[in-house]
C-alpha cells in the first residue's frame, strides 16, 4: 500500500523503521519513503468537566471528580466489598455526519488515568460510529506515579472502563481521568545510520547463469534524476561472436544508443534495437549472421524524467547472446485459443497461450521467419499433456517430419537434447490426454462441470550455430583434409574432420566447452597395414600430452594426403575449399562448394549424410 499508518501509540525518542523486503514493481524492486507525520497528544482534555457514568459510588466522592480537573484533591471510590465497577464518560457532542460520510469523532491521542488505589485487572474501551472497541487492557498501575499511560491515534465520541479489584481489602478509586487530544507534526530530524544506497552498475549483470536476461531482472542501477549524457560499458573480458542483444529497462530514458566494440579504443559499430510486449526490454531489430563483441556501450542521451523529480533511468539487466533463442518475437499460431495469444509463449515474458475451455486435442504451430540449424528446443508447459508429437520442415509446401513422438507425463519444463540436430523454419506441437481439468470462470466449484485444458508459458528453439577447423593438413586444392574440428556436430566437441566422412570420428568425450585455458593438441598418423591400392591408417589423439579418446585405425587410399609437396597445413577452417561465401547455403546445392565436399540434400543412402548420420 502507498499510505499506511500505525495508531497505536508509544512513547520513544527515536523511532527506526526497517523495510525486510522491497516489492516487485513493473519497473523492478522498488521502495521510496514519500514522507512520515508523527501524531502527538496535546494539552487538551476532551474529558474535563465532561459527565460520568458509574454503577456504584461512596460517600460524597461521585464520579464527576474523575473528570473535575483535580489530579490529586477528590476521587470517586466505590463500596467496601464491591470487587468490580463500570465507568463511562462521553465526550462533548459533535454535529451530524454530512450525506454519506462517517460521523464526526473527537482525536484521541493519548489516555491518562490517576489512580487513588492500586487497580487489578482492567480494560479501557472507546465508542466511534455505532461500534466499542478494545482501546488498551491491563493489570495494576506503575508503581512510581500510581497512574497509567497510554497513547494512540484514534476517533471517538465516549469511553468506557472495567475494573476489577486488586484485593478483597483494596476498594477501586480514581482520581482523575484525562483524555488527550492530538497535534500533527514533522518529523523533527532524520538520518540513515547505515551507509547509503548505491544503484550498483553490477545489479545489472547478477545472473547466476552466465549473462542471460531471465535471471535477477529486480535489482538494478539507477542515475540521478533526468541525468543526460550517461555511458553505461559492459566488459565481457573476452571477444566473442554473439548473435543478439538485450537491456532490460526499469525505467526507460527519453533517447538513447547502443553500441558494440572489440576494442575499447574503438572503432564503436551502432547497433539498431526496437521495444516487444515486454515492456522496458529491447532487443536487436534483425538478428543477422553474429557479429564479434566485447564491449556493449549504451548512451543514455536523454534520460529518464520523473514527474516528482526523484527517479532517474534504471537498468535491470543487459545481456550478450552467443546463443540465440531463435523462437523469441516470433510467430506461434494455434488452433484453439481461450483469450490468451499463442504469440505470447515466444515472447520472452510470463504470459502464456491456453486452448479453449474443454479441449482434449490440441496443436500449436511456430515460424521462425528462416530455416535454422537446430541443436535444442524448450517447451515450458503450464497444463501440460500426456501424448505429444513435435514436427517440423524447411518450406511451407514440405510435408511435416515427425522430431518427437512421446507418450507419459509432460507437465513443467521439457527439454529436448542438444543432440537431436535438424534444419528448420516450420515447428508444430500436437498434444493430447491433457492432464488438467479446470472449473470455467463463470461456475467455479460446481460439482462436475471441470473439463480439460492444455496451457504453454514458453516454447524456445536454439540454435547448432556450427564449428570449424582448427588445425588440419590438406590437399593443395582443399578437396582432400584431415582437419582437427571444434563444435561441428556438437557444441564444444572434437573431431577430427575429413571428405565424405572418409576419416572422420567423433572422439567421444565430454564437451570442451569453457575453453578457459590453453589447449596443446596433437594428432599422430600411423600406417600400420598397406593393401594393394588400400592402406590402414591408425590416428591417436593428445590433449595437453594425454591421450584424449580412443584410437582408431582407418582405411584411405594409398596417395591420400601422402604425395610429397601436395599438402599444406590449415588454420582456422576445415579445408581452403570450405573458405566460399555461400558455403553454408541450403539447399547444399546452391552453394558454389565442390560437389565432392556438398551434402545431399536429403539423407540417402550411399550419399553423405546418410540417414543414421547424427548429421542432417
Amino acid at each position: 500500500d502507498l499510505f499506511q499508518e500505525w495508531r497505536e501509540g508509544f512513547p520513544a525518542s527515536k523511532l527506526r523503521l526497517n523495510i525486510l523486503e522491497t516489492k516487485v514493481h513493473d519497473e523492478g524492486r522498488l521502495c521510496a519513503l514519500r514522507d512520515t507525520l508523527l501524531y502527538f497528544p496535546t494539552s487538551q482534555n476532551w474529558a474535563h468537566r465532561r459527565p460520568v457514568i458509574v454503577d456504584d459510588f461512596k460517600g460524597e466522592h461521585i464520579g464527576g471528580a474523575m473528570t473535575d480537573g483535580n489530579e490529586r484533591g477528590t476521587y470517586w471510590r466505590t463500596q467496601d466489598g464491591v470487587s468490580e465497577a463500570r465507568i463511562q464518560i462521553d465526550l462533548a457532542p459533535l454535529p451530524p455526519p454530512a450525506p454519506g460520510e462517517r460521523p464526526p469523532g473527537h482525536p484521541v491521542g493519548r489516555i491518562t488515568i490517576f489512580w487513588r488505589y492500586f487497580p487489578g485487572k482492567f480494560t479501557v474501551e472507546l465508542f466511534y460510529d455505532t461500534e466499542w472497541f478494545l482501546a488498551h487492557e491491563g493489570e495494576g498501575a506503575s508503581p512510581e506515579y500510581q497512574r497509567t499511560d497510554f497513547a494512540m491515534n484514534r476517533l471517538a465520541t465516549s469511553m468506557r472502563m472495567h475494573v476489577y479489584q486488586r484485593d478483597p481489602d483494596t476498594p477501586i478509586g480514581i482520581l482523575q481521568v484525562r483524555i488527550s487530544g492530538v497535534r500533527a507534526g514533522l518529523v523533527p530530524y532524520m538520518y540513515n545510520p547505515y551507509d547509503p544506497w548505491i544503484a550498483s552498475s553490477g545489479a545489472m549483470i547478477d545472473t547466476e547463469e552466465g549473462f542471460t536476461i531471465d535471471s535477477n531482472v529486480q535489482s538494478y542501477w539507477m542515475s540521478a534524476h533526468a541525468t543526460n549524457d550517461i555511458e553505461i560499458i559492459l566488459d565481457l573480458f573476452t571477444v566473442y561472436r554473439a548473435y543478439d542483444l538485450a537491456v532490460y529497462f526499469g525505467f526507460k530514458p527519453d533517447r538513447e544508443e547502443y553500441w558494440i566494440a572489440v576494442n575499447l579504443t574503438g572503432p564503436w559499430t551502432r547497433m539498431e534495437m526496437t521495444s516487444g510486449d515486454t515492456p522496458g526490454l529491447v532487443s536487436l531489430r534483425e538478428i543477422g549472421e553474429g557479429f564479434e563483441i566485447q564491449y556493449l556501450k549504451v548512451r543514455i542521451l536523454n534520460g529518464f524524467k520523473d514527474s516528482e523529480e526523484l527517479l532517474g533511468t534504471s537498468i535491470r539487466d543487459m545481456a550478450v547472446y552467443l546463443f540465440r533463442n531463435w523462437a523469441r518475437n516470433t510467430s506461434a499460431t494455434a488452433d484453439s485459443v481461450w483469450d490468451y495469444d499463442p504469440d505470447w509463449i515466444v515472447s520472452g515474458d510470463s504470459r502464456r497461450w491456453v486452448s479453449r475451455f474443454d479441449t482434449s486435442v490440441a496443436e500449436l504451430t511456430l515460424d521462425l521467419g528462416r530455416a535454422i540449424n537446430v541443436a535444442g528446443i524448450s517447451i515450458e508447459f503450464q497444463w501440460g499433456c500426456g501424448w505429444l508429437v513435435l514436427s517440423y520442415k524447411v518450406y511451407e509446401e514440405d510435408d511435416w517430419t515427425q522430431a518427437v513422438f512421446e507418450t507419459g507425463k509432460f507437465d513443467g519444463l521439457l527439454e529436448l537434447p542438444n543432440t537431436m540436430h535438424l534444419k528448420a523454419r516450420h515447428f508444430r506441437l500436437e498434444m493430447r490426454e491433457p492432464l488438467v481439468r479446470i472449473w470455467h470462470p463463470d461456475t467455479p466449484g460446481q460439482p462436475r462441470t471441470e473439463r480439460p485444458i492444455f496451457s504453454l508459458l514458453d516454447w524456445q528453439v536454439f540454435e547448432h550455430p556450427g564449428g570449424g577447423g582448427v588445425f588440419g593438413i590438406q590437399s593443395l586444392d582443399g578437396l582432400h583434409y584431415n582437419t582437427l574440428a571444434f563444435g561441428l556436430r556438437e557444441p564444444g566437441q572434437w573431431i577430427l574432420a575429413s571428405e565424405n566422412e572418409i576419416l572422420t570420428t567423433d572422439l567421444g568425450e565430454p564437451a570442451d566447452a569453457a575453453l578457459d585455458e590453453w589447449i596443446h593438441f596433437v594428432i599422430t598418423f600411423s600406417t600400420v597395414k598397406v593393401v594393394a591400392s588400400t592402406r590402414h591408417t591408425e590416428v591417436r589423439f593428445y590433449r595437453n600430452g594425454a591421450p584424449f579418446g580412443e584410437a582408431r585405425t582407418f582405411t584411405q587410399p594409398l596417395d591420400r594426403l601422402a604425395v610429397p609437396n601436395e599438402t599444406r597445413l590449415v588454420f582456422g577452417i576445415r579445408s581452403s575449399a570450405h573458405d566460399l561465401p555461400d558455403a553454408g547455403e541450403w539447399p547444399p546445392s546452391r552453394s558454389s562448394l565442390h560437389p565432392s565436399l556438398r551434402e545431399a540434400d536429403v539423407p540417402e543412402e550411399g550419399k553423405w549424410p546418410a540417414p543414421n548420420d547424427a548429421v542432417k
